[in-house]
């Protein structure tokens, strides 16, 4: 989740909203016009034609039969208006599968770059209304730099300004497919020319594996399938992967207020890598993981198999809810189950500093919270600030609560659990449940804030520019311990973030190995640490290196206090500082065992090994695939 970073005095923050504006023109040498033709003819073919055979195959083989379609392919350079139009013949593209009542077009969009790196940009859509090249928008791909065509939408989105520089690797070729059989497409092309494949839903990958690689590769990117079907009767939903969780919980409230998904906080995060890292949020007390509710997926494996819970077997279905699906294959869909809740919730918020028996509290709070009743799930933001106008600093505690019932009923359970609170009425709102994912979701949002905007894609949500870590708390920290927290974080310079999420509830009932995520029984609270570099150029001034080496230190203080044997991490909090290393166990161990634990890690690369032997969905902390020389667990 993004840090709902509060306001603070004496700080100034830049504004980045130039990442997504559309580039200047720049002048293009006549002499490369002919560069143009010479990569269509040569690049387009690769990336397509070739695989025709490969796609036939496949669709003799699941009894689709093969019917002609035609594919206009239109190439454009925006820079200096030049518009080259070629049609293909059937037999060169016939392999796209259709139905004679379905005589929609295909259409393949190349944009290219003619500045060295040469970028590539391949949209895919289909669009029965587009006659020519102008009936789409340019823009400018935020990572690449690369022109890319759509149609009333950004195909990228960076929600990590960090990754906005010059030296971010970027994707050779960008591929948005609108349906399944487009991504089988991408995927069967992507191999046959020796890239490598990144797949990305909602874009909230802290460390950006999911759109950035050092080696030539394709981002697939999910945007155009995001498709929600909501059944209140069954009380399921079918979600593709591309769609955003505030546009799932907007969909459930189109149809009914006593039914919710169990998922995160943040409605810009995709529902594709939240899934399959796990997934926890403001329900996990009373009903858990997000992917504890997932019923059955739609997968794509390394060989462009489309496959179903039935068909790819409970191994796999069991790696992919919190094993890191880009590990394995493609996540197209997830069927979920959906959740009772009352129709009227209430939320409280309350801040809290060291002048105010904010040590006490918090004290207080890491015995009482996690024992809680389950419909009350609660969490502390911590930040560092100035007393006033002086240049004192103390730190401020955010409390804030979701409890699925009335004030009147949490009013009671607080002054009988948690009196060192104070939680009166005047800190207290009753909302719908879909009201709360907004006002929890975002600083800038009340309960009066139209609920559609969980479904605006450019209206919720600010970029950050940060740098994070995560931890699981198992033991109480001392008072003592406390104070020495305060004091390291007094060293920094209030751009740090602490976020304390309670756990306990229901998630004492499942066993570490019910799925991949581990940290369940005895957990506390899950803690979320992070650095910004808000007033920075980037993440490598001398300003943000001394930050990203404070917030190393400060890991190293918190290693007393929380779990050991091992330390664990959150998948979906990804952070490469715990190492990459994958050519022996030991060296995946390092941190393949802090995300799953032991018996989790050995599993997933055991699935791994049958599903995808080769290795061709990978990154840099991916399940690793071992030589032959390497047993599991052991080296050799």
């Amino acid at each position: 989740m993004p840090p709902r970073h509060q306001p603070r005095r004496n700080t100034r923050h830049t504004n980045h909203s130039h990442a997504n504006t559309d580039s200047n023109e720049t002048p293009v040498d006549p002499n490369m016009v002919s560069a143009i033709h010479q990569a269509f003819e040569g690049l387009l073919p690769n990336f397509v034609a070739q695989t025709v055979e490969a796609v036939q195959n496949q669709n003799r083989t699941e009894g689709r039969g093969n019917t002609n379609r035609r594919i206009e392919t239109n190439v454009n350079n925006t820079t200096e208006g030049i518009h080259s139009q070629h049609n293909h013949r059937n037999d060169l593209f016939s392999c796209f599968p259709a139905t004679s009542s379905r005589l929609q077009r295909s259409f393949v969009a190349l944009d290219i770059k003619l500045s060295p790196p040469l970028v590539i940009s391949i949209v895919f859509r289909r669009i029965p209304a587009i006659r020519s090249i102008k009936d789409l928008q340019p823009t400018t791909d935020t990572i690449s730099g690369s022109p890319i065509l759509i149609q009333n939408e950004s195909v990228t989105r960076v929600n990590n300004l960090k990754f906005i520089k010059p030296t971010t690797p970027r994707p050779s070729i960008i591929a948005t497919p609108t349906d399944e059989t487009q991504v089988q497409i991408i995927l069967l092309c992507t191999k046959k020319l020796g890239y490598e494949l990144r797949t990305r839903s909602g874009g909230h990958d802290f460390e950006g594996l999911s759109f950035s690689a050092v080696v030539p590769f394709v981002m697939l990117d999910l945007v155009n399938m995001r498709q929600i079907d909501v059944n209140v009767t069954s009380r399921t939903a079918w979600v593709q992967s591309g769609a955003l969780l505030g546009e799932l919980y907007y969909a459930i409230s189109q149809k009914t207020n006593t039914l919710y998904f169990a998922a995160g906080m943040c409605p810009t995060v995709g529902i594709g890598g939240y899934l399959s890292g796990g997934g926890y949020g403001n329900l996990v007390r009373k009903y858990g993981l997000g992917a504890d509710h997932a019923l059955d997926i739609r997968f794509i494996d390394v060989n462009g198999n489309i496959l179903d819970r039935k068909t790819m077997g409970e191994d796999l279905f069991w790696a992919l809810r919190g094993g890191g699906g880009s590990s394995f294959g493609i996540i197209l869909a997830w069927k979920v189950g959906l959740v009772p809740v009352p129709e009227i919730v209430t939320v409280f918020r309350k801040n809290v500093t060291l002048e105010q028996n904010g040590t006490d509290i918090f004290y207080k709070y890491q015995y009482v919270a996690p024992l809680m009743d389950h419909d009350l799930t609660m969490r502390v933001q911590i930040f560092s600030e100035l007393i006033g106008n002086t240049t004192t600093k103390t730190i401020r505690m955010l409390f804030e609560g979701l409890y699925l019932g009335r004030t009147d009923t949490l009013l009671s359970l607080l002054d009988e659990r948690f009196p060192e609170l104070n939680i009166t009425r005047v800190f207290c709102e009753e909302m719908t449940m879909v009201q709360s994912s907004l006002v929890l979701g975002s600083p800038e949002f009340t309960s009066s804030t139209p609920t559609t905007m969980l479904a605006n894609r450019t209206g919720i949500g600010k970029p950050w520019n940060s740098k994070y870590k995560s931890d699981y708390v198992r033991t109480p920290i001392p008072k003592s311990g406390l104070r020495k927290i305060w004091k390291k974080v007094f060293e920094n310079d209030m751009t740090e973030m602490i976020i304390t999420y309670t756990f306990g509830g229901k998630m004492n009932e499942y066993s570490d190995t019910t799925i991949p995520y581990p940290h369940r029984a005895g957990v506390l609270y899950q803690m979320l640490k992070g650095v910004g570099f808000m007033n920075q150029t980037s993440d490598t001034t001398p300003v943000s290196l001394r930050r990203i080496e404070w917030l190393r230190s400060f890991d190293k203080l918190l290693e007393t206090y929380v779990s050991k044997n091992p330390r664990e991490a959150y998948l979906n909090y990804n952070d490469l500082d715990l190492g990459v290393g994958s050519d022996t166990y030991a060296e995946a161990s390092v941190w393949g065992e802090r995300y799953w634990k032991r018996a989790n890690f050995l599993r997933l690369i055991q699935i791994k090994a049958r599903v995808d032997p080769e290795n061709f969905f990978r990154h840099p902390q991916s399940i690793p695939v071992f030589s032959i020389n390497v047993c599991i667990g052991h080296d050799v």
